[in-house]
């Protein structure tokens, strides 16, 4: 019971906005699991994920006051199985890839990669299964979408905005739907990725089912 206790105020830490009465924990025959969801703020509360395998609820990773988050790996999760929320990176600096998700199998709720400057490979996701809503959004670095080969089905939606150096979206060939049949709001989006081509984009798009609307634009053209 004195590893759960320490879980809890580490917890309560970093829970800025959902209150530590939004916590539970496993009894104490398991101890790798955290029920509730968790916003991390600094490099060092990452520590409260160090040997955990299951988060049922969010991640989310950032900075407080819109400043870049300096997080040169995320060794603290490699004992992450299972996400049962989404999982959320915004406005991170250094982390140039995620291979030390070695472990990870699930994201049950979606994948927002958001401003993650120095990201260069999402490689390390090559393993896990996606649904919900993935997000990739700004990030500078990014050349291609290798990793996500393990997503079929995203029943919310897939936004791909303003990555510079994005080439290609080869990643999500296996990538059958997105969207539900009730959808009326845009749930495909590629823009602003200068490297891709609105060509590409278009094609990628008539080879999967889209519930929904779909934006593609400020694309450059592929000669």
């Amino acid at each position: 019971m004195g590893n759960h206790r320490a879980i809890v105020v580490g917890i309560c830490a970093v829970l800025l906005c959902l209150g530590c009465e939004d916590i539970s924990l496993p009894d104490s025959d398991s101890g790798t699991s955290i029920v509730g969801n968790i916003v991390i703020t600094s490099a060092k509360d990452l520590e409260i994920l160090e040997g955990i395998t299951e988060v049922q609820g969010n991640i989310v990773i950032g900075p407080q006051h819109n400043r870049c988050l300096t997080i040169a790996d995320l060794k603290s999760m490699s004992s992450l199985q299972r996400i049962t929320g989404k999982f959320q990176l915004e406005d991170i600096n250094q982390l140039q890839n995620l291979d030390d998700l070695v472990e990870l199998e699930t994201i049950g709720n979606g994948l927002s990669l958001t401003e993650c400057i120095s990201l260069q490979s999402i490689r390390g996701l090559k393993d896990v299964a996606i649904t919900g809503k993935i997000e990739l959004i700004a990030n500078p670095l990014l050349e291609n979408l290798n990793g996500l080969e393990k997503v079929v089905t995203l029943q919310e939606a897939l936004i791909i905005d303003g990555n510079d150096m994005l080439s290609s979206l080869y990643g999500l060939t296996n990538l059958v739907s997105v969207g539900s049949t009730d959808d009326r709001r845009n749930v495909l989006e590629i823009t602003d990725n200068p490297i891709l081509g609105d060509d590409a984009a278009e094609a990628f798009a008539s080879g999967i089912e889209v519930h929904g609307g779909i934006l593609i634009s400020g694309n450059s053209i592929s000669p």
